[in-house]
């Protein structure tokens, strides 16, 4: 088990890891893995505004407490952490609200049924295809798969 002292001295020393923990602490539910532009995503939509670095470095100081491990995103995979503990428990210990961290098992991940939104597109008069895309899909992966879709026409010529 990871040493708690150092985890709350990480949140009292960097902002960034307060907010982020701070977040974690609020969770409904835990989950396996956090995407680094997703948890960029929710920072700013709790009115934070941290680059992307700050994160990282919190998560890589995360990594080496022995709270998970930090993966940088390489062949198409974002970048993430993968939690070794309850997420939620971390996020609650840092913040004093609790003193014991259950290992992570089998939790559901942030890109959860909950978080999906179903869309149909009619590609021809009787065809209609459906896509589940996360709800807060930013403008930048809506591009990254508008360029994967127009890539996979195969011309015959």
């Amino acid at each position: 088990m990871p040493d708690t002292t150092q985890l709350r001295a990480l949140v009292a020393e960097d902002p960034c890891a307060y907010a982020f923990l701070e977040l974690a602490s609020q969770r409904e539910r835990n989950q396996n893995s956090t995407n680094v532009e997703r948890a960029l995503t929710n920072l700013a939509n709790a009115g934070y505004d941290f680059a992307r670095p700050q994160l990282i470095n919190v998560l890589k100081t995360l990594h080496d407490l022995g709270y998970g491990e930090f993966k940088s995103g390489r062949r198409g995979w974002p970048s993430r952490f993968e939690w070794h503990f309850s997420i939620t428990d971390v996020g609650r210990t840092a913040m004093g609200l609790q003193d014991e961290i259950d290992e992570a098992s089998e939790f559901e991940d942030d890109d959860n049924a909950e978080d999906w939104l179903t869309h149909t597109f009619h590609l021809r008069p009787n065809l209609e295809i459906e896509i589940a895309l996360p709800t807060n899909l930013s403008p930048s992966e809506a591009s990254r798969f508008a360029q994967f879709i127009a890539s996979l026409p195969f011309d015959p010529e």
